[in-house]
Parts: structure tokens; sequence; C-alpha cells
């Protein structure tokens, strides 16, 4: 192999790996966003606007902060709330602008 291919071809792996590195930490921090969403994103609106990430992924983004924001309001019902407001309406106004979309591309 000439010199000259061989350092393409080491390029071309680079890219390849910094690829791979990518999509592994994007996955890591959807991972990280459906156990704590709030802690991943500042406002729901964020996930439906974020590129780079499925739309299934965004709506089970979207599903555990909602399930949070329900836990909140129970707190705050029974009056446990620790200053943080439960804010259900936004993320199901995220969810309505997801599903209304009709944004069905990959990422």
């Amino acid at each position: 192999m000439h010199w000259g291919n061989r350092k393409n071809a080491h390029i071309g792996d680079q890219h390849k790996t910094k690829a791979n590195e990518q999509t592994m930490l994007d996955e890591l921090h959807v991972g990280r966003a459906r156990v704590n969403p709030r802690g991943r994103f500042r406002r729901p609106m964020d996930v439906v606007e974020a590129t780079g990430i499925p739309v299934a992924e965004k709506r089970s983004i979207l599903k555990a902060w909602e399930v949070d924001e329900r836990a909140l309001e129970r707190a705050e019902d029974e009056g446990m709330g620790g200053g943080e407001h439960a804010h259900l309406q936004r993320v199901q106004e995220a969810l309505g602008r997801l599903e209304g979309s009709g944004d069905r591309t990959p990422g």
C-alpha cells in the first residue's frame, strides 16, 4: 500500500471512530435524559426541538418527564412541596407538539 493510501485509510478510521464515539455519547445522553429529563433539558420543548434524537426517544424522555411532574404535583397537593413546582402542562404541550408535528424522521 502506498503511504498516501495508508494515511487516507487512517484518517477514514479516525472519522469512523469519532462518529462511533459521538453515537455512544448521544445514546448515553438520551438514556440519562430518560432517567432525569430535567437534568438534561431546561424545558420540555427543548426535547421536541433537539436534533439527532429519534422521535420515539423524544417521546420516551417526555413521558418520563410527565411521570416526574405528576409525582411533583402529588407531593404539592399533599403539602410536601420542596420549592420546585410541577409544570405538567408544559410537558403535555411538548408531547402534543411532538405528536402533531408529523416528524417521523429517525433523528
